[in-house]
């Protein structure tokens, strides 16, 4: 699985099919089909007192295709934590493991204070990040 940083300006549309893909997901958790406001959502929703720049948006693909999205936040729910805001996959990906590994590599952000920490503990962790 590689992974790569996602923004709003470039990948808004991706994450928008991801989350059509994704539907049964949208309709347990919101009541409702997903829709533009979905997608803002996870660009821009962040825990109270955490920063745009401590937010992290991230695409986990196999080869081409875009399998899943996570979110990330920095320093939240305090200063020495990391926390898992959305980890959403494509019901093909489901029950394949990706989420537990992505969760227990989450566990190890704990105390990352930058998207370059996470970076390379997630190398570490054998994930793969590209541009």
């Amino acid at each position: 699985m590689m992974m790569r940083s996602f923004s709003a300006t470039t990948d808004r549309a991706a994450v928008a099919r991801l989350f059509a893909r994704a539907a049964d997901y949208v309709m347990l958790e919101d009541g409702r089909a997903p829709d533009q406001a979905t997608t803002d959502g996870f660009f821009n929703e962040r825990p109270p007192n955490v920063g745009a720049d401590d937010a992290v948006h991230i695409g986990m693909f196999d080869a081409d295709h875009l399998l899943g999205i996570l979110g990330v936040v920095f320093g939240y729910p305090d200063a020495n934590n990391s926390y898992i805001g959305l980890l959403l996959l494509e019901p093909s990906a489901r029950g394949r493991g990706i989420g537990g590994i992505v969760k227990l590599r989450g566990i190890s952000l704990r105390g990352m204070h930058s998207y370059d920490q996470a970076q390379a503990i997630w190398r570490l962790l054998r994930l793969s990040f590209f541009s």
